[in-house]
């Protein structure tokens, strides 16, 4: 059953307990990866995200986004190194600046490729994300994100941009127990149009009332709902070798295999939980697949795009930091003929993303 369709069977008149919420939110993520090779498998039947009471509202598209940046790609265990300074909150010093692909250590054998990054001993790595999420305001009391909507309905009346922050904390024994703070949820943050209507606004208030702040722990990173985070420590750090491993468990894709593969490659740098090694790998192997572009340099920042047409049609970009390796914004962005009502310029999806090395969690 596809994902968005489970969300049909939510009970919009139940009281729903913060286990439950995070247990649905953890099952609809675990396909939204997947959701453009949905929508290409079953065109025919292409399902609208329908958004009713709280749940769906902060689980199925706000939430559930913001936390597929680190649960569905999750990182390694991988051993502590010692950082160079030991303050409460370190963030890795600014270096001359190279591009991603020049930031390699190329030469410089056995180097870590981006120092400073790697927490020790009894510190955190933390995830900072604010997720973006646009969402369009359907009949009956919908609402859905533009790749699902059912191309038989009329366009929509407006739109709003939702917003959620959370943070992970990823110990430097991964191990040991990881820790999700979630903010307050399902903001609103942009209108369209720009005043919105009374009844626009109320009716948005009903659909995706904000929650209150939420915080979970899970050892070894495997919170209620999802499985055991992905263990890297076997992945060659060589680009081409890397990039071929990734190709090899994309086999059963068949045509869709390129896309799947660089899909996953993109999907692992915006987690930002890959150690250093692997994100320099990943970097160079993004741009072996052939299906990258740099659009934007600004100072140590590149920004990367994939256009997708296989597994749904959309333009993906990720900014890498030179310094770091880690992800500093991803978005996604599909063809919309909404009539105008939204900006081409606005994406369906965007995180904002950030990372320090702390001594503790909440």
């Amino acid at each position: 059953m596809d994902v968005f369709e489970r969300v049909r069977e939510v009970n919009t008149g139940a009281e729903l307990t913060s286990a439950q919420i995070s247990a649905a939110r953890s099952r609809l993520l675990a396909g939204i990866d997947d959701q453009h090779a949905a929508v290409r498998t079953h065109v025919s039947r292409r399902p609208m995200l329908l958004i009713a009471g709280g749940l769906v509202g902060v689980a199925a598209i706000t939430t559930a986004v913001l936390v597929v940046t680190h649960g569905t790609a999750s990182g390694p265990r991988v051993d502590a190194v010692p950082a160079p300074t030991a303050s409460a909150a370190t963030t890795p010093a600014p270096t001359a600046g190279p591009t991603s692909s020049q930031s390699s250590g190329a030469g410089a054998v056995g180097a870590e490729p981006f120092p400073g990054t790697t927490p020790h001993a009894g510190q955190y790595l933390k995830l900072s994300t604010t997720a973006q999420v646009l969402l369009y305001h359907g009949p009956e009391g919908t609402a859905y994100q533009w790749s699902f909507r059912d191309p038989t309905i009329p366009l929509p009346s407006s739109a709003v941009v939702v917003q959620d922050s959370s943070a992970l904390y990823v110990p430097a024994d991964r191990a040991s127990d990881w820790v999700q703070s979630t903010g307050r949820s399902a903001q609103r943050v942009g209108s369209f149009p720009d005043p919105q209507s009374a009844a626009d606004s109320a009716a948005w208030d009903t659909l995706i009332p904000a929650r209150d702040d939420m915080l979970s722990r899970a050892p070894g990173g495997v919170f209620e709902g999802q499985s055991a985070p992905i263990d890297f420590t076997d992945y060659p750090t060589d680009p081409g070798a890397l990039l071929e491993r990734i190709r090899q468990e994309h086999a059963d894709a068949g045509p869709d295999q390129d896309e799947r593969t660089v899909s996953w490659i993109i999907r692992v740098l915006r987690s930002n939980l890959a150690p250093a090694t692997l994100r320099d790998g990943l970097l160079q192997a993004l741009e072996l697949t052939g299906r990258s572009t740099v659009t934007s340099i600004q100072g140590t920042s590149t920004t990367y795009a994939v256009d997708f047409t296989a597994t749904g049609v959309r333009r993906e970009t990720i900014t890498i930091d030179a310094r770091t390796g880690w992800a500093a914004e991803y978005t996604v962005t599909s063809p919309r003929t909404d009539g105008g009502l939204v900006p081409a310029e606005v994406p369906d999806v965007r995180f904002i993303l950030s990372q320090e090395i702390v001594d503790s969690a909440p």
